[in-house]
């Protein structure tokens, strides 16, 4: 309460009525409100008045942005050359602001720059560098998503997981490069096969492809004894 001389010689008692808040208002929740206020005197007959008020709610950044999934998994096949695109991502906010963009930025997980991320659109896609699942089979990002509300910005992450499909891009090869393989003339099954790097053997693996043919043979196919084994790897996953 306040009170006021409007004029010296007729005194006016003016009274303030306060309007305060008894809660915490959301204008997510409600934007506005109207209230009706009266006043009234105390004097023998009471007379009193009556307005309206109208209260508009502002809004401030209160509410983190948040992508519609936790996590985002995706896939691509290995050696694709270009910029392809891989996953979209897609974020809301909460805030009642028309005005108020959502910013998109990958914060970790992309040291080699394989991906790149549109800033307003949240979609991901390759840099133009050939992945190799051999190498990496695996990336897993970590996008920040960015509102640019006030009085400051409200951000939050989500993962994502691309799984680098594979391709069969890499031929086998042999353990060693020179196979030498000495033979007895005579061997029983369980003598354990020799092999010595002298020279003096009756007959080597080259004497005895010398004049013969190379031919490919099942496993299934194979009868006698087994001399050795030729092993070979590949780097395919």
């Amino acid at each position: 309460m306040w009170f006021s001389r409007v004029n010296p010689s007729v005194p006016r008692l003016l009274i303030a009525g306060n309007i305060r808040t008894s809660t915490i208002l959301d204008v997510e929740t409600k934007t506005h409100y109207w209230l009706t206020v009266f006043a009234q005197d105390h004097g023998v007959v009471p007379l009193h008045a009556r307005t309206d008020v109208y209260i508009q709610v502002q809004n401030v950044n209160d509410n983190v942005p948040m992508t519609l999934d936790p996590v985002y998994y995706a896939q691509i096949v290995e050696n694709q050359s270009g910029i392809l695109p891989i996953v979209q991502l897609a974020a809301s906010d909460g805030d009642l602001d028309p005005d108020q963009r959502i910013s998109y930025k990958i914060s970790a997980g992309n040291p080699e720059s394989y991906f790149n991320i549109d800033i307003g659109s949240g979609l991901i896609s390759t840099t133009g560098r050939k992945l190799d699942r051999e190498n990496q089979a695996e990336h897993v990002l970590e996008v920040t998503v960015t509102d640019d509300g006030a009085p400051a910005p409200l951000s939050s992450t989500t993962r994502v997981i691309i799984s680098v499909e594979d391709v069969n891009d890499n031929a086998p090869e042999f353990e060693q490069n020179f196979y030498h393989v000495n033979i007895p003339e005579t061997r029983h099954r369980d003598e354990p096969l020799s092999q010595t790097g002298s020279g003096e053997s009756e007959a080597t693996l080259e004497v005895l492809f010398e004049n013969s043919t190379w031919e490919n043979f099942h496993e299934t196919n194979i009868t006698g004894d087994f001399l050795f084994r030729v092993s070979s790897f590949g780097f395919n996953l």
